[in-house]
This record gives C-alpha cells, sequence and structure tokens, in this order.
C-alpha cells in the first residue's frame, strides 16, 4: 500500500494525540511532517509553501517517518528525512548521556525538533512529560508553574531526574528573578541550543548552580548531537580543510526531501556536510563558530559575524545581536548592526576596536521586538531587509 506524507499538527493542548502518533511513527505506521496547530489558520501562504516544497499528501518512503521542517540559513523550507531508527539512536544517545532516561518539561515549538524531540524521548523513555503552550511568547513566571505541575506528577517515581531544554533568549529572561532562578535548579539539566550563547550567561548559570548544557545540533542530525562540545555516544565529528564541521552517525538523517542529489549527504556517504564553520579546541571540545555562508567578504577582509555578534553580546544593555553584510560598490559589502537591548550605539563602538576604521558598522540600529525563525533563532533575511532599509535611508540623507 501506498505510504502518503501527511501534517501532525502538535497542539500543545492534545498532547495525548501527538504521544500516539510518536508512537505509530515509532512502529513504522505513520509518515509525518509535524506542524504548528492551525497552520493554514495561523498563516495560508506558510501552508502553502510547506506543502509544495515538502511534498506533503504525496507518497513517500515507508521508512521515512518524520520530515522534519527546516529552512537553514536560507529561508527555502527543506525537510530533514528521518526514520524511526534515527529517532531511536537519538534518545538511546541522550539517555546514555545522562545516565538514563528523564521527564522533561517542554516550553518550545513542538513542531520543531528541539521540542519535538522532547516529546519522543518521553514516548521512548516511559517518562512524564509536562507541555508548556510557547504559542503566544514565553511567560517566564508559567516556567515556575509548570516546573512544580512536573515535580507533582513525578512525586511518587523512583526517577526523579527532570529535564528541560530552552534557547539563550528563554534562559537570559529565566535568570532575572529569584523565583525562576529556583525553578531552574530543580532540572538535574537545562540544555541550552539553537543559537550562540553568550558566555557570560552560561558563567552566570555556574555561579547560581544551575547545571547548564550547551547543546549543537540540526534537524538533520534529529536533534542535538553534540553536549558541552563533545559528541554524545555512536556520534563521529571531523573538521575539513574549510573548517566545516562533518558530522556522522546512526542520527544522520537520509538526507532532505525531495532533492536527490545532495551534496551535504552524499559528497561524502554515512556523513553530513553541516555548512557550520568550527574547531576542536586543546580539550577536543567542539567550538562552532559559524555558518560558512555567513561570512562577509569587505573590503577583502573575510568576517565571520558571529564572532562580531559574540563579542556584542559582552557589552552591557545588548541581549541579541546581528551583523549583516549589504553590497556596496567600492567595499563589496559593509558591515551593518542590529541589537536588541537599552543599550545605545555609541557605547558599542568597542566591539569593533580589532576591525580597521573604515570597516566599522555603517548602521548599528536597536530593533525590539527581535525577530526570530524557528526555536528562537534570529531571523537573518528579516534583520537584513531591516538594515538595507536603515542604510538606504542613512545613504539618502548624506547626499
Amino acid at each position: 500500500m501506498t505510504r502518503i506524507l501527511r501534517t501532525l499538527p502538535c497542539d500543545p493542548q492534545q498532547i495525548a494525540d501527538l504521544c500516539r502518533a510518536v508512537e505509530q511513527v515509532l512502529s513504522g505506521e505513520l509518515s509525518v511532517v509535524p506542524v504548528p496547530a492551525g497552520l493554514d489558520r495561523v498563516s495560508v501562504e506558510r501552508g502553502v509553501v510547506l506543502r509544495q516544497a515538502l511534498g506533503i499528501g504525496q507518497p513517500i518512503d515507508p521508512a521515512i517517518g518524520l520530515v522534519i521542517p527546516t529552512s537553514g540559513s536560507t529561508g527555502t523550507p527543506k525537510g530533514a528525512q528521518l526514520t524511526a531508527a534515527n529517532v531511536q539512536a537519538a534518545v538511546a544517545a541522550q539517555a546514555a548521556w545522562c545516565g538514563g532516561h528523564s521527564h522533561w518539561l517542554a516550553c518550545l515549538p513542538l513542531y520543531h525538533i528541539a521540542g519535538f524531540g522532547i516529546v519522543q524521548r518521553t514516548v521512548v523513555g516511559g517518562t512524564a512529560l509536562e507541555v508548556m503552550d510557547v504559542s503566544d511568547g514565553f511567560d517566564p513566571h508559567r516556567f515556575v508553574t509548570h516546573t512544580q505541575a512536573l515535580q507533582q506528577r513525578i512525586a511518587g517515581c523512583t526517577n526523579q531526574r527532570m529535564m528541560v531544554s530552552v534557547v539563550p533568549l528563554q534562559l537570559a529572561k529565566l535568570l532575572t528573578s529569584v523565583a525562576t532562578i529556583d525553578a531552574l535548579r530543580e532540572y538535574s539539566a537545562v540544555l541550552v541550543g539553537g543559537g550562540r550563547i553568550d558566555p557570560a550567561l552560561l558563567e552566570t548559570c555556574r555561579k547560581l548552580h544551575i547545571t547548564v548544557v550547551s547543546t549543537y545540533g540540526s534537524s538533520e542530525t534529529t536533534g542535538g548531537v553534540v553536549y558541552n562540545g563533545f559528541a554524545l555516544p555512536g556520534v563521529s565529528l571531523e573538521i575539513d580543510d574549510d573548517e566545516q564541521i562533518w558530522v556522522s552517525g546512526p542520527t544522520v538523517a537520509n538526507g532532505w526531501r525531495g532533492v536527490a542529489d545532495a551534496a551535504a549527504f552524499h559528497s561524502r556517504p554515512g556523513w553530513y556536510a553541516t555548512g557550520d564553520r568550527g574547531y576542536f579546541d586543546d580539550d577536543g571540545a567542539l567550538v562552532v563558530t559559524g555558518r560558512l555562508d555567513n561570512v562577509i567578504d569587505t573590503g577583502g577582509l573575510k568576517i565571520q559575524p558571529e564572532l562580531l555578534e559574540q563579542q556584542l553580546l559582552t557589552c552591557t544593555g545588548v541581549d541579541a545581536a546581528a551583523i549583516v553584510g549589504l553590497p556596496d560598490a567600492k567595499f563589496g559589502h559593509v558591515l551593518a548592526c542590529a541589537y536588541h537591548g537599552d543599550a545605545h550605539p555609541l557605547s558599542l563602538v568597542a566591539a569593533f576596536e580589532d576591525l580597521p576604521r573604515w570597516q566599522l558598522p555603517k548602521v548599528m540600529v536597536p530593533v525590539d521586538p527581535w525577530p526570530v525563525t524557528g526555536p528562537g533563532k534570529t531571523d537573518r533575511a528579516a534583520i537584513t531587509r531591516l538594515l538595507a532599509e536603515e542604510y538606504a535611508r542613512v545613504q539618502n540623507q548624506q547626499r
């Protein structure tokens, strides 16, 4: 019988239905694309784009249980094809790392790999799942309430291990009150991923005795496969001559839906070329420096914007930052900066002191609200459009 790829609405209010669907995926009965509940109601255009790009409603190899939408850095939807074996391997690797299955609070969108992966872990492990609906935004006070609810649910269990996954912006919000800090301390581990993490944020957690774990992974690797710089059991990492990070192991996806010759998967069988740039430090830990396709060529100097963004995050009054390159006839590209916070643009110049004066950002714009795509990732396309408009306005004023 022909298998058809279906959508799987991930409604936080219908978690029992979602768990049953995950069981069917794991047993090989179902092939689905996790999507927001009421996708067409929320964004008709997004629904149409996903259906066309991922072949929803079309036949699919029955071995593929999940197609996880991922825009990567291009904004064009692709679908990482995951099998039940991929999911089982990812769950097993995570459980092996922490010494067994855990109870989880899900406070990330359930239709992204980070959130959906939490549901998978509790289904496989038979553990408790508490879901915090973040469709209307992340409320730190509700985090406390849901943490207490999870504690009540496992009160009679021998296994008291609780875990939670957050993105850096969520973690920053949770470090602003005594109640939320106390709630974070209740977790055996707080996984943080989905973007660059300010080292100062991690240091604050350590001083507050919060067990925080930085993670690295993607939909194409069935979620996080590197914890605190080291690969989970069964996962291998390599850095090639271009400083690109490669991942191998049983969690690597079976390519992208409808992209038969994707070089990222097929140029080296068994390995996935992440498109991320990085290196191994003296302790052998992976350090991710940014996206290869984010490199900005300005006046013959190649700049990795994520490194400058990291410098900006050390400035007082900055809790999110993005550096982009805008086309320029003289230099090829010029730098432009957007940030979130109450810092004055002039106070941020110190972050660029290692650059020649002529390469300082031509515009520095505070942005609120901060545009994100996926589970807390900066929407670089939106930032670029905003900064391009501001740069054009500044140039017109100078004429």
